[in-house]
């Protein structure tokens, strides 16, 4: 694990994800524009976010915000995708926004959502859903395969120890453990290494 500061991250660049972050997510509170801003890429085309349980609580322009409209923000000409087990997280009518009900805790659901997304090539993929270690490593087995061949996949809210995780978030030995003879180029980034007892601003 390094700290976010090592990154090096354009402060200005920090500041932009942070906005964007701040109009309908909650990933600023875990101080994730850190790690996004070193290591997301200056344009994209096709964004995906599995788990859209974050709302803001008010609508701008009659649209109830989340960070698939945070990433329209970042990104305003690209295709924004989402994915949640809950039908009432699903957004209709926002443009350049569609979402699908898949549960990260279903092979088959997995399966058959990749299949739904196999045309495109992501930039991004995020996964912001359950944080247990069995639904976030599914999940990026089955999606991964769809990231393009310089895109960055993320995997939110990793608690940095087994008594912090309380028997059921993914931690980060568990991912250390799980890439450490693979093919895989990766980091785990504490993005609040000044928090001690914090157990969600991790991020692979």
């Amino acid at each position: 694990m390094i700290p976010w500061i090592s990154l090096n991250p354009d402060p200005q660049r920090t500041a932009e994800v942070k906005s964007a972050f701040d109009l309908g997510s909650d990933k600023s509170a875990h101080c994730y524009e850190r790690g996004y801003a070193a290591w997301l890429p200056k344009t994209a085309s096709a964004i995906l976010e599995i788990g859209l349980a974050n709302y803001a609580a008010d609508k701008t322009g009659g649209i109830l915000h989340t960070s698939l409209t945070s990433w329209a923000k970042l990104y305003p000409n690209a295709k924004i995708y989402g994915g949640d087990c809950l039908i009432d997280k699903m957004l209709s009518g926002v443009p350049n926004i569609k979402t699908y009900v898949v549960d990260q805790g279903s092979q088959a659901s997995l399966m058959d959502f990749a299949k739904i997304l196999s045309s495109i090539k992501f930039d991004v993929i995020v996964d912001d859903a359950s944080h247990a270690f069995g639904n976030s490593m599914r999940t990026f087995e089955v999606m991964f395969p769809l990231l393009n061949e310089k895109g960055v996949y993320f995997i939110e809210d990793v608690a940095r120890n087994a008594r912090i995780a309380d028997g059921w978030q993914q931690t980060i030995n568990e991912w250390e453990n799980y890439f450490k003879d693979s093919k895989y180029n990766y980091e785990i980034i504490d993005c609040r290494p000044d928090v001690a007892e914090d157990r969600d601003s991790v991020m692979v």
